[in-house]
């Protein structure tokens, strides 16, 4: 009965990693949209921009599902009822 009332006050509580983690993955999302809107330059050849845009937004998707896939293990949201025995 212990354990539950924890696990419920956590999952009540603010979860920066969460919601950090989401805001990565969207903006990771949205960096990796624009690279279809890439134009070449005098000084920035179009392969050069096109491939930094998507290393770019793949770490960042990247780095956002780790934040929140992170966040959902300290809460315990991501086990289910049959899993808690």
């Amino acid at each position: 009965m212990d354990n539950s009332e924890s696990m419920e006050s956590k999952a009540k509580s603010f979860q920066p990693l969460s919601v950090m983690g989401i805001f990565w993955m969207a903006f990771g999302v949205i960096v990796l949209f624009s690279s279809f809107f890439v134009r070449e330059t005098a000084r920035v050849p179009l392969i050069r921009g096109l491939l930094t845009n998507m290393i770019a937004g793949i770490l960042l998707v990247a780095a956002g599902l780790f934040s929140w896939i992170r966040a959902r293990r300290l809460t315990g949201a991501g086990k289910r009822k049959d899993d808690e025995r």
